[in-house]
């Protein structure tokens, strides 16, 4: 039986809360923006125009790194083999794709079905009899590295199969953090009541306490019984003071 998504897509999936770009987040952007969730359901915060031009940067730089003569007899030709242009074609579909997908969540800015700007897609595995986490912890990720390692071993891509199998580690590291990130907002919003309970509880005894304690002080009122009395016998001095004068 099917575990139905607890999220509509036109909200985050999994309450995702980004605190910082990650290098496993920007591999893992590669094979989300590059097919791997639908194009139409990743957000707007994913699509950072920083972030794709810092990624397609450093996978370039690699590439032409990786294909020097001298790395490449270093590492051997079972990883890398000289002038696979597969990666660098890869940076530039990726950063083309991340652009006009950029560019569709501005012009749905204001669309009310448009996905969270917070949102990293929904994937295309969604199908499968299995819960919806799991398809995100373990099928995405194992889909990824199986076609890293075909287009490695048999499609004569090396250096894009290498990136591929590496995303696809980075991506359920991405996706692991997600789902506890998603399990502690839940147990939040379960001792959500719990808590208020207790603070409502707290208030009430507070409240019944300051109560008590306003009934139970005096409050002062008159004058001082030796106030009173002094000032007293100082009217009668002067009482006599002014009997004598007249005398």
């Amino acid at each position: 039986m099917t575990t139905p998504r607890r999220f509509a897509p036109g909200a985050a999936r999994e309450n995702p809360r980004w605190r910082r770009e990650g290098l496993a987040l920007a591999a893992a952007r590669t094979l989300m923006v590059c097919g791997l969730r639908k194009p139409w359901t990743i957000g707007f915060e994913m699509l950072a125009a920083g972030a794709l031009l810092k990624t397609t940067f450093c996978l370039l730089a690699g590439s032409s790194i990786v294909n020097f003569p001298l790395v490449t007899w270093i590492i051997g030709n079972q990883i890398a083999r000289g002038d696979d242009w597969s990666l660098r074609l890869f940076a530039l579909g990726f950063l083309a794709a991340g652009f006009i997908l950029r560019q569709q969540r501005k012009r749905e800015k204001w669309d009310p079905e448009r996905p969270h700007r917070l949102d990293c897609g929904i994937s295309w595995f969604t199908f499968l009899p299995i819960r919806q986490d799991y398809v995100y912890r373990f099928v995405d990720p194992c889909v990824a590295f199986l076609a890293g390692a075909l287009l490695r071993a048999r499609l004569g891509c090396p250096l894009l199969g290498l990136w591929c199998m590496l995303a696809a580690l980075s991506l359920a590291v991405v996706e692991w953090g997600l789902h506890q990130q998603t399990e502690q907002h839940d147990w939040q919003l379960g001792d959500a009541p719990r808590e208020a309970a207790r603070d409502a509880d707290a208030i009430k005894a507070m409240a019944g306490k300051d109560a008590r304690a306003a009934q139970q002080t005096a409050v002062a009122t008159g004058m001082d019984a030796n106030l009173a009395a002094d000032i007293e016998r100082r009217e009668r001095a002067r009482a006599e003071e002014g009997a004598h004068g007249l005398e």
